[in-house]
């Protein structure tokens, strides 16, 4: 899996942690908070549903792309 961010496409911090049994990975880069739980994309606190192995993630100035084609948020958001 890829990451990209622009502005900023430099990811400033990331981590990983176990969470109710599902690793959590997280990016920051400047305002922009990245969350993938249990194959779940999550940006900045926004629902962008599922990925798949080797998917491509871009941020592009407020568009979300998913091996770049437009993703659009669910209708459901969980916080990070």
């Amino acid at each position: 899996m890829s990451i990209y961010v622009n502005p900023g496409s430099n990811i400033v911090s990331e981590t990983s942690y176990k969470d109710e049994g599902y690793t959590v990975y997280r990016f920051h880069c400047g305002d922009t908070k990245i969350k993938i739980k249990n194959e779940v994309l999550y940006v900045n606190n926004v629902d962008y549903g599922p990925l798949t192995k080797g998917d491509s993630v871009k941020v592009e100035k407020g568009k979300i792309l998913i091996n770049n084609q437009i993703r659009h948020k669910l209708a459901t958001s969980n916080p990070l």
